[in-house]
This record gives structure tokens, C-alpha cells and sequence, in this order.
């Protein structure tokens, strides 16, 4: 996603700074629902459920095949996710034309030809669920805050990050999901710790 972040903390960035982006999570909302238990398993099914896979993703991607899935159903008759329903769609999701990550025994689906190490991007949505972010989409909201509002403490993160998760209050899950973020800004090198308990962005290497 190409587009200029709302404002930056500081106006002397090099060329060679990555420049995070909030944004609002767009979603897919094609009308799926004459395919139902009775044609699921049929081979233009099949294929129509295939091509709604790739759709999802080039919309929502990055996207965990778990949410995925959930969306298939929505826009669907299919009523809710059996074993059966979502072993199926396993199958498909599989053989669909995109790419796939894996993160803590979880695959994350992406259009084909994204470099998730260049993905900058963090998507603004209303109580998401921290478990169905990939770590770069995680990175980058972290560093999207310290971009914003300058070095953070642990702390600072954690609460600043229930908001981006689009809740109004924090809870153990909220928690662990922006030490998870933290963990992966981390991980990635994206972000290092300095004085005052704090952490900011790394500076690019010229």
C-alpha cells in the first residue's frame, strides 16, 4: 500500500528512513451466498471459492487463513465451520495463487510477489484480534508509534497499542499481543532499546 502517513514526528528523515503508514483495514464483502452445504463440494464451487480466496487475500492480505476462513463462511450459506467445511477449504486456500507465511504454527496468506520485510503498513480496525496479525503487521504499528510520538518505554507501547488493536480497554490478551508486538519490532531489527528504559526506531545504514 502506497500512501503518506498522516503526519511524522520528525521532518528531517533521510531518504533512507522507512516511513510507516497507518491505515483502515479494507474488507472483502462480495456476496457468496448461494453456494451452501448442498453445492459446496461442487467443481464450479470449487472454483468460485477459489477465486474468492485470492480476492480476500488481495483485499485483506495480510491475513491469517483462520480469519480467512471465518470470512468465506460469512459470505457464504455455509452456516459455521465444520471439520469437514474447513479441512476443504484448507484444500483450497492450498492451491490458491498466493503466498504463504507461517508464524507460531499459523499461516499468513499475502498476495503473490509481497516481501513482507518491505510491508510498512499497520491497518486500523475496530477489536482486532492480536493473534490474526502477522509479526511484520505487528512491527509495524510499534513503529509506527515511535515514529509518531518519539523513544516509548514498554509500557507506553503496551497501552498505546490497545488502541491501535481498537479496543477502549486493556485485558491479559491485549497485553500479550503488544509484547508480541514489541518482540517482533525487535526481531526484525526494527526498532533497539536506549537510554531511560526506552526504545526507538534503528536508524537506517547509509
Amino acid at each position: 500500500i502506497t500512501k503518506e502517513p498522516e503526519h511524522t514526528a520528525d521532518n528531517t528523515s533521510s531518504e533512507n528512513e522507512v516511513v510507516y503508514v497507518k491505515d483502515d483495514y479494507k474488507t472483502f464483502d462480495e456476496d457468496l451466498s448461494y453456494i451452501s452445504i448442498d453445492n459446496f463440494y461442487d467443481k464450479q464451487s470449487k472454483k468460485v471459492l477459489k477465486d474468492a480466496i485470492a480476492k480476500i487475500v488481495a483485499v485483506e492480505g495480510p491475513i491469517s487463513q483462520p480469519a480467512l476462513i471465518k470470512t468465506l463462511i460469512n459470505t457464504t450459506s455455509l452456516g459455521r465451520a465444520s471439520k469437514q467445511i474447513t479441512e476443504h477449504l484448507d484444500k483450497l486456500v492450498a492451491a490458491a495463487d498466493v503466498k504463504i507465511t507461517r508464524q507460531s504454527g499459523v499461516r499468513f496468506l499475502w498476495n503473490q510477489g509481497t516481501d513482507p520485510t518491505e510491508y510498512v503498513t499497520y491497518r486500523l480496525r475496530e477489536q482486532r484480534n492480536p493473534e490474526d496479525i502477522c509479526k511484520y503487521e505487528l512491527k509495524n504499528a510499534v513503529c509506527y508509534l515511535i515514529q509518531e510520538k518519539g523513544p516509548m518505554t514498554k509500557d507506553e507501547i503496551t497501552k498505546a497499542m490497545v488502541s491501535m488493536f481498537g479496543y477502549n480497554r486493556s485485558s491479559s490478551k491485549l497485553v500479550s499481543g503488544a509484547n508480541d508486538a514489541i518482540k517482533a519490532a525487535r526481531e526484525l531489527k526494527a526498532i533497539e532499546p536506549i537510554e531511560s528504559n526506552q526504545f526507538s526506531l534503528k536508524k537506517a545504514r547509509v
